[in-house]
């Protein structure tokens, strides 16, 4: 999947950082567009480039596209047409590749090596990410997506009780049928497609949301599969979504791994790649990891090849999904994170991973992952030192 310059397979693998804040950083205003740092496709292209160009030359080796908030109601309230949206979509790609073409050149410019070779993900966010207010943290989805639509006032709920089987099922149907069409869109064009290497559901607050996923993969068929990744929100330290039978409380993470494990959706898992966490604090990632990699050694099909994990963590503080803006954040925890990965990694005894993916989520810019960079370099170095 993902192997070094000399062709040696990796175990850690570094992704980028938060885009939209980092964006943010080099002058585009994301705050007050529904489309957050997709409205820069379009209006300054030129950020978009320089943003993932940043990431590259600090030693990411996945970029993942300008893409999360692409939803078609954001669209329309941003005021594009669906020709005009599906243009905005497409451009995100190939922005990616001109960055990382860009990136390839400046590497044999300066050294006459071959660089490391780059892979570009498919961001995908949740339904929630693009209806307002923001709902990928908390996960109340108005009819048929969930059980009631946001409420200031009133009581927010985002699941389904026992006997509202029938309900439940329809919310799924939705949901599919949400990210097959968002996926076609970029799959009914084959070079666009075809510049995508990986594809990242991201931010994903709900399993019946999962279980949606994997139905919109199976369905895209065959022709279309690429690999493939989950990562989930748990705010907090806790999953949004309730248990049927008593809403208060919280699905754990064993309860959402046996979730994507189970069979019966049709999915080809060998193409799911992996599965973590993003946009989680790190104070609460540890515990997290490890009780996902305990659920993992339960429930993963081990007639398929080991998954990857995935963590990317934001840089802490307080998101206002109205605002839209993030309260006073944290120093990234770049050392930790690597840290954890290390403790992670197939280099463990009995590892149920195939390999580490870290990175960083919001408010993580590109200092935050050359600071991974250099760490991986460094213990690369001592390996061979040995």
């Amino acid at each position: 999947m993902f192997c070094s310059i000399k062709g040696e397979q990796e175990t850690i693998v570094i992704l980028d950082g938060g885009f939209g804040t980092t964006i943010e950083d080099f002058g585009a205003d994301v705050g007050s567009t529904p489309l957050w740092s997709a409205e820069s496709i379009s209006k300054a292209p030129e950020l978009i480039v320089k943003t993932h160009l940043a990431f590259l030359r600090a030693g990411a080796e996945i970029i993942l596209t300008s893409t999360y908030q692409c939803h078609p109601d954001a669209f329309r309230r941003a005021g594009y047409s669906h020709d005009e949206a599906l243009s905005t979509m497409h451009k995100s790609v190939e922005l990616a590749v001109e960055a990382r073409n860009l990136f390839y050149l400046e590497r044999r410019r300066e050294s006459g090596e071959e660089s490391r070779k780059i892979k570009i993900a498919l961001s995908l966010g949740p339904f929630g990410a693009g209806i307002v207010p923001g709902q990928e943290y908390e996960a109340i989805y108005p009819p048929p997506y969930g059980p009631k639509a946001f409420s200031p006032t009133g009581d927010n709920i985002n699941t389904f009780y026992v006997g509202q089987e029938d309900e439940e099922q329809r919310s799924v149907n939705a949901l599919t049928e949400f990210h097959l069409e968002r996926l076609q869109q970029f799959s009914h064009n084959r070079a666009i497609w075809d510049s995508v290497d990986l594809i990242a559901f991201e931010t994903i607050p709900l399993l019946r949301e999962v279980r949606a996923i994997k139905s919109a993969m199976a369905q895209l068929g065959e022709e279309y599969a690429k690999p493939w990744w989950i990562s989930l929100v748990f705010l907090g330290g806790i999953f949004p979504e309730g248990r049927r039978d008593n809403p208060g409380v919280k699905l754990t993470v064993g309860d959402v791994v046996q979730g994507i494990c189970e069979p019966g959706t049709g999915t080809n898992m060998s193409r799911m790649m992996g599965l973590g966490f993003n946009c989680v604090n790190m104070r609460f990632l540890r515990d997290l990891t490890t009780q996902m990699t305990d659920a993992i050694r339960s429930y993963w099909d081990y007639d398929l090849p080991k998954p990857w994990l995935f963590l990317y963590p934001n840089g802490g503080g307080t998101y206002d999904p109205v605002s839209r803006t993030w309260g006073a954040t944290e120093c990234f925890p770049a050392q930790e994170l690597f840290e954890l990965a290390e403790s992670t990694s197939p280099g463990v005894q009995d590892s149920v991973w195939q390999g580490v993916v870290v990175g960083g989520c919001c408010k993580s810019r590109p200092d935050d992952i050359r600071v991974l960079a250099n760490e991986k370099r460094l213990r690369c170095r001592q390996t061979l030192a040995q």
